[in-house]
This record gives structure tokens, sequence and C-alpha cells, in this order.
């Protein structure tokens, strides 16, 4: 019995699903109008039929890219909420290269609302085949 149940593993393994389609996103997080470094960027589908989902993190000019996983670059077509974090020490400065944020208790340093799904407000469409450079605005009042 135990080697039908590997076969028929095996044979699901082989049936896996086709790659996703994705589009390309990639912009600038501003904070007051500035560029700002460290952000993390996570996209969560409006739809419950869409499983796959976004992530990014900004760049020195506060440029990112989004990725659907960890060696697909671009997301697929679709709706999102988007949440914004960026993590650093309770005084504002940065997180120390060989820490790790939980263990240095590490705040975030953006306003609540933008890591909030109730609250963020901020969304984003991803239109199939392209999309063109998506640049988000924050402010550090929350408004």
């Amino acid at each position: 019995m135990g080697a039908v149940l590997l076969g028929w593993g095996m044979t699901l393994g082989c049936n896996a699903e086709p790659e996703m389609e994705v589009v390309p996103v990639s912009g600038t997080v501003q904070l007051d109008g500035k560029p700002v470094e460290g952000v993390s960027i996570t996209l969560l589908p409006q739809s419950n039929g869409m499983r796959a989902a976004g992530f990014g993190t900004t760049d020195s000019n506060g440029q990112y890219t989004l990725q659907a996983g960890p060696e697909i670059e671009g997301v697929p077509p679709g709706n999102y909420r988007v949440l914004f974090s960026k993590m650093a020490m309770p005084d504002g400065s940065p997180i120390p290269p060989d820490a790790m944020a939980a263990d240095v208790g590490a705040v975030n340093v953006l306003p609540e609302k933008y890591n909030s799904v109730e609250f963020s407000g901020v969304t984003l469409t991803v239109p199939p085949p392209n999309a063109e450079a998506t640049n988000f605005e924050l402010s550090s009042s929350g408004r």
C-alpha cells in the first residue's frame, strides 16, 4: 500500500499548476515627499479567488520592484490592498545588520494605518499585460 501512495503522490507532483501570469510592477515610495529606504510593501488580494500576493522592499532611493515569490518578479494581474511598514530601533535608528527585528525590540516607524488591512486605504490595480510605474506617497501624519 505504501508504494501505491508514493506513486500517487508523485503523479500529483507532476501535475503542478501552470506558471502564473505576472506583470512587472515597480515605482517609488515617498514619505512626506522624500524617498524612503527599507519600506516593506505587501500586496493582499482583494478577491478571495486569488491565492498569490506580492511583496517588495525599497532601496536607498525609495525604489521597489514587486515579486510574487522569491524567484518570481512581478505580480498576478488583479486588485490589491497595499500595506507598508518600516522596522527600526525604538529611537528610529536602523536595526543592526546582524540582528533580528523581534530580538531588538524594533518598531514600525511608519504611521500604523499604513500597515492595517482595515485602515490603509491604499490600493493598487495591476492590469494585464503591463503596468506603469506606481509611485506611493505616504504622509507621516497618516493622512
